[in-house]
Formats: C-alpha cells, structure tokens, sequence
C-alpha cells in the first residue's frame, strides 16, 4: 500500500472513530446501515498496515482543517495591536498588577485557574476588580492539567467546575480558553470546540518563568517581534505570568512601555480578534 493511500485511509478510520466522541452527546443511539454503500468505500482496519507518528499527525490535521474543527488563535488578526496576557493567576501579585494596568489605561487577558499557585477562592474580589475594570477573564482549568493527558470526563470536569465559580462571582461563564502548557490532543480540542469555546495560544513567548529575574531576557521576546521590520502590519498575542513578582512589577510595565512606543495597541484577545465584550462571555 503506497504512503499516499495509507493516508487517505487512515483518515477515513480516524474520521469514524471522531464521529464516535460527535455522536456521544445524542439524545438516543443512531443506527446506520452500511448494506448499500459502495464497497470501496468500506474500510477493512485490520488490513491497514500500522501508520508512523508522522502519518497519524497528517491525518488529523487535515482532518481538523478540512472540518474547520479545532482551529486554536495564535496571533491578532487587528493589524498594529498585541494582546497581553498572563497566565496560571489569580495570585497575590495580580492586585498591584491590576493598579499598573489601570495608570497605563491598557486592558488585557487574564487566564486564570481555580487552583494553581494560589486559590481563586482566596484571590475571587481580585477576579471580580479585573473584571469590573474590563479586562478578559478567560479559562486556564481548574487544576492546571495537561489536558492531553485526561479523559474526556476529567476534561469536562476542569472545565465546568471552573465555569461554575467564575458564573457564580462574575455572573457569566468565558468563551475563550487557554491548554496548560499549550498542551492538548485531538479528543481534548475537538471537545473543547464542540463545548464552544475558542481556545488561544500565542505567538510571543516571554518564557518569564524560566527566568523570572531577568527580565531583559523576557523583553528581547517583544523587541524581536515588535521591532522587526513590517512588524505593524501584524497582531501579537503575548504569553506572562502574573504568579510571578517580577512580571508583575517589572516585566509588564516595560513591555506597555516598550509596545506604546513601538506603536503598537494593548488591546484584550478578543478585542484584537474584533470582537465586542459580550462575546467572550455567556450566562
């Protein structure tokens, strides 16, 4: 079997064992009859030769891409802006960072978790204060788990257990959504995209916490994509920490400076995605 038909077939088994976590939310089992179908159409799994790593990364690739399921927002699609975010919070630096973000007059994205390096049920009036201030409150899970590492009960669990507190402090539920450590597999994105949530990565990684006391380390990250030539004519979503002091109090405000004076926009993700607040949110 040449590597181009092991490819095309492996898509169609993976295609059918997809449609199995689709169909699992269907009020009642839906039976489909195969008796009429074209033979060349009907897939013999057992004589399929065992696909390499590679192969099974192509099929669902282009599984996904040709669905239009599980896309993951990288970079702004608002020329001249760049989305701040922090991760992994809320914790006892978020608060102050709060206070420098209001002298900037600059909005940005908070992923926060339920518990991580803090507890949210501790930190929940600093949640509400950034919300209130209108930043964007977005998901991080509960627990901060590797989401490609679960099952699909366990996902479901991080995700509404985190939904349910933030509905119950802020009176809504967020849309966008952010895989600790970027991390997910096809199962947990199709899911996550089939729950309706827009899930974000990003495209500048200050990598802070690798070296949380040297923020110039973390600033090059910026100086290399906002100060490259054309640089404008493109959108940044930017990856910090707001569990980490030095972020908080030197990291963020050089990075506010340094974008403003680059000329770019602080804007929240889905600002810089064209979106208005009551889209990032639902009750």
């Amino acid at each position: 079997m040449s590597p181009i038909t092991r490819l095309v077939t492996a898509m169609l088994v993976f295609a059918s064992s997809t449609a199995f976590i689709q169909a699992s939310s269907l009020p009642a089992p839906v039976v489909v009859s195969t008796s009429s179908a074209p033979q060349a159409f009907l897939v013999n799994k057992e004589a399929i030769p065992p696909m390499t790593p590679e192969e099974e990364h192509a099929a669902a690739k282009h599984f996904f891409e040709k669905r239009g399921v599980g896309s993951i927002v990288k970079s702004c699609r608002m020329d001249n802006s760049i989305a701040i975010t922090f991760d992994d919070g809320p914790f006892v630096f978020t608060s102050d960072l709060l206070d420098t973000l209001d002298r900037e007059n600059v909005k940005v994205t908070f992923f926060v978790n339920g518990q991580n390096v803090g507890n949210i049920y501790s930190y929940s009036g600093i949640v509400k204060r950034a919300y209130r201030s209108g930043h964007q409150i977005a998901s991080h899970t509960w627990g901060h788990v590797d989401l490609a590492t679960v099952s699909l009960y366990d996902l479901s669990s991080q995700m509404n257990r985190l939904d349910n507190y933030l509905k119950r402090i802020l009176g809504v539920r967020p849309v966008f959504m952010r895989p600790p450590y970027g991390s997910l597999n096809w199962q947990s994105q199709n899911w996550l995209v089939n729950q309706g949530y827009t899930i974000v990565a990003w495209n500048i990684d200050t990598n802070d916490w690798r070296h949380p006391n040297d923020i110039d380390m973390s600033l090059d990250a910026y100086r290399r994509a906002l100060g490259g030539s054309g640089a404008r004519d493109h959108g940044f979503i930017a990856l910090e920490h707001d569990t980490l002091g030095t972020t908080a109090y030197k990291l963020a405000p050089a990075v506010i400076k340094y974008a403003k004076n680059q000329g770019f926009k602080v804007v929240t993700v889905g600002t810089c995605l064209g979106q208005s607040p009551s889209q990032w949110y639902r009750s």
